[in-house]
């Protein structure tokens, strides 16, 4: 028995290690910090399982025709399970972050025949500041993006020969679209690029193409042609017309991310990919390099790069699906470009894994040196803020050898110092080279999740207008600034259910006395909208932040 244990840990250990670390970053510290979005799916589903409505979706009790329904009820299931709560909000979507480093490493192990290549890839995603973050919300873009790389893993074996894979690709296909609406059909774009790029078209004039259509509509068109039948061209303009063609050709947001510019994302991309970021770059610039450059003697590494080329191809067509449609989109948003993380994380562990193997002393040592560079201000903060995460071993050093920021400075030109002197030293011994490398890489890349509380204001507030109201529903109005809308989303999430919470925009607003209850109209007055101390002092209840009185509203 012994012996049998030991072998399934050594044959499963980069999976169980990807698992373990996952389980790690979904659950610690995991509640405290909804966002807007998400904070709007979980009030859909705590209605759906109020009201035993699963088809059509209600938001605020009204109408909500915006996304598909997988998400909601998978949230819906797990609040029935373990409670109505932030945590259990996010348990799906953590879930579906391992389900999607597992994809990956498997794919990685696939594409480079390595072990080694498949947790690198894995690695790289779990760690990537924005991945982190969005895999410890209960947004949709994760889950979309697991289902597309099932999909990729289904059209690479498809290419290879194993026909019986399209069953798989209609179902991922038909998933995604259940998740993120035309989302699913990035596979079929990925596919007709695929064909044509690499002179496939036979794989079209199988019959298991035509088995894997058949399950992809199986998967999704029961759900959507319910919907036209019950509510026709209503819900097509609201769910095709403006919430995908309009976003597409006109920002949607009243105050735009970046512009809205075209070179948003490559500016995120810098921002919140932490050191990867640099990885991605070094192992593109060689691709780049061994494909425009004629030398007398190629380095190994360009060796491998022309040796990949079907692979690289293959991860290029992925990359530029899931990239271009958002990147010409007039909406830009930080979510979208979660999706272009999982080719480039496949694609940095090959490129890691081949470093390693053979044992390239120059390549170990940029990694290195890029990975000591968390110990900077500038990393450590852009992985809080962006990530909500810390860099492990800097985060160990600030909070229990309070180091500052110059110490840790000191120690990062150490950390060159001495890395360099090893690699020197021990040149001709590259097994301690590659175990120090690994070392480095593993230990200043892994990240550790922190909560910054940000909404334990809202939180309260729900709480106590709940008391007040003796948990009946009340109608909140809110004079705030109008880049806010966050509160909106997440203060409905704590109010009693039936609550009803908006912008009070140009409607006129009287303050009542303080035992007018009957109305259970309520206003919310940030602190700068306030005329003077008295409105205050008349609160219902009042915070920092602002003050809740009782209002009449017309």
């Amino acid at each position: 028995m012994t012996e049998i244990f030991i072998f399934f840990i050594r044959n499963n250990f980069y999976w169980m290690a990807l698992v373990l670390y996952g389980l790690f970053i979904i659950f610690y510290k995991s509640s405290g910090s909804f966002m807007g979005d998400e904070a709007t799916y979980s009030q859909i589903a705590k209605e759906s399982l109020a009201d035993n409505s699963y088809l059509a979706l209600h938001w605020k009790g009204m109408l909500w025709f915006e996304k598909p329904p997988l998400m909601i009820w998978l949230t819906a299931l797990a609040f029935r399970l373990g409670g109505i709560s932030e945590t259990t909000a996010h348990i799906f979507p953590g879930i579906f972050s391992i389900l999607s480093a597992a994809v990956l490493c498997f794919l990685g192990k696939e594409f480079f025949g390595s072990k080694l290549a498949g947790f690198l890839a894995g690695f790289v995603f779990l760690t990537s500041p924005i991945i982190f973050l969005y895999s410890r919300v209960n947004m949709l873009d994760i889950p979309a993006g697991m289902f597309l790389a099932l999909g990729i893993l289904a059209l690479w074996k498809i290419f290879d020969g194993n026909e019986k894979w399209w069953l798989v690709f209609g179902f991922s296909a038909g998933m995604t679209v259940m998740v993120k609406s035309a989302a699913g059909l990035l596979p079929f774009l990925m596919l007709v690029a695929a064909v044509i790029i690499f002179r496939k078209h036979e794989i079209l004039k199988n019959k298991f193409f035509v088995y894997g259509l058949a399950v992809f509509f199986a998967v999704c068109a029961p759900w959507h042609i319910y919907m036209t039948v019950r509510f026709g061209g209503a819900f097509w303009q609201d769910y095709l017309g403006f919430h995908i063609l309009e976003r597409f050709f006109s920002p949607i947001l009243p105050y735009p991310w970046e512009g809205n510019s075209r070179w948003a994302y490559f500016k995120l991309f810098f921002e919140r990919s932490g050191i990867w970021a640099g990885v991605f770059l070094f192992a593109l610039a060689g691709t780049f390099a061994a494909y425009s450059f004629k030398l007398s003697r190629q380095p190994d590494i360009f060796l491998w790069i022309k040796k990949q080329k079907k692979r690289q191809l293959f991860l290029l067509i992925w990359f530029l699906a899931v990239f271009l449609p958002f990147f010409f989109a007039w909406t830009k948003l930080p979510n979208y470009m979660v999706l272009a993380y999982f080719p480039l994380a496949v694609f940095a562990g090959g490129f890691l894994d081949y470093a390693f193997r053979i044992k390239n002393v120059r390549a170990l040592a940029v990694l290195s040196f890029l990975s000591l560079l968390n110990f900077l201000p500038s990393f450590r903060l852009r992985a809080s803020e962006f990530g909500e995460a810390h860099p492990l071993l800097p985060k160990i050093l600030i909070r229990y050898f309070n180091f500052s920021d110059g110490a840790l400075l000191a120690m990062m030109f150490l950390g060159f110092l001495g890395v360099a002197i090893f690699f020197w030293f021990f040149r001709k011994k590259k097994k301690y080279i590659l175990a120090l490398s690994f070392f480095i890489l593993i230990s200043m890349n892994t990240l550790i999740p922190f909560n910054p509380y940000r909404n334990e204001f809202i939180k309260k507030l729900g709480s106590d207008i709940a008391k007040i109201s003796q948990n009946q529903p009340v109608e909140l109005y809110a004079v705030m600034k109008p880049d806010q809308y966050s509160f909106h989303c997440v203060g409905a999430f704590y109010l009693p259910m039936g609550s009803k919470i908006e912008n009070l925009g140009k409607r006129r607003m009287e303050v009542m006395p303080k035992d007018y209850l009957k109305s259970k109209q309520l206003c919310f007055i940030e602190k700068s909208f306030m005329k003077n101390e008295s409105m205050a002092r008349e609160a219902v209840l009042s915070y920092e932040n602002g003050a809740v009185m009782n209002c009449a509203v017309e």
